[in-house]
């Protein structure tokens, strides 16, 4: 673009400074726009991570700028840092603990130490109608009541227990500790039901 004027050298050098003042307003504009832009994110993440931080570049409070908005950028960081490294401590320390179908269990939370709870609950019921004259008929009593208790110590070794309340006398159906030597091989020493067999097939 060019601007020729035909007044004295200071009216000309007037001039060519209000034109550069105008140019230069969008760039200034849009560079403002910028930090306010970054100002905004700097607070929605500061209220996610905690509390709020208006440090100036002189140390006292003031309009944010680009030092500002560094300095607090850098404070951000170091909070997430030592956020993730508190949750993965806590990961490192805290039981795993859960209640489902299968009953319940406890985890450390290295998992070599698991301890779980479950139970096999069966009744047998028989009712008649039209039988007040005889009510004995009527009859009710649970075949099986088996709680289970089972787990792992370490690596190693894992354990089971089983009793039968069901019936007349408490009986021990499964009572045995498994040795891991490794994958392939397990020992087991204890009172169990054989692999295969009629024992395997009766209630």
């Amino acid at each position: 673009m060019t601007l020729q004027v035909k007044k004295a050298g200071g009216k000309r050098a007037w001039v060519a400074g209000a034109l550069a003042c105008t140019f230069s307003l969008p760039a200034l504009a849009q560079s403002t726009l910028t930090v306010e832009q970054l100002q905004q994110r700097l607070e929605a993440l500061e209220r996610q991570v905690g509390g709020t931080l208006h440090v100036s570049e002189n140390g006292v409070q003031g309009e944010p700028g680009l030092g500002d908005v560094d300095q607090r950028l850098r404070i951000l960081e170091r909070k997430l840092q030592l956020q993730q490294e508190d949750q993965a401590a806590k990961e490192k320390t805290t039981p795993v603990v859960s209640v489902g179908d299968k009953g319940a269990s406890l985890k450390s939370a290295d998992g070599n130490y698991e301890f779980k709870l479950r139970a096999l609950v069966q009744g047998d019921g028989r009712f008649f109608f039209d039988d007040d004259t005889v009510p004995q008929n009527d009859t009710f009593l649970f075949r099986r009541i088996r709680p289970t208790i089972e787990g792992s110590l370490g690596k190693l070794v894992a354990f089971r227990l089983t009793p039968e309340f069901a019936g007349d006398s408490a009986t021990i159906v499964d009572a045995y500790v498994d040795v891991k030597f490794n994958p392939a091989y397990t020992l087991r020493v204890g009172k169990v039901k054989g692999p295969i067999g009629l024992e395997r097939l009766q209630s």
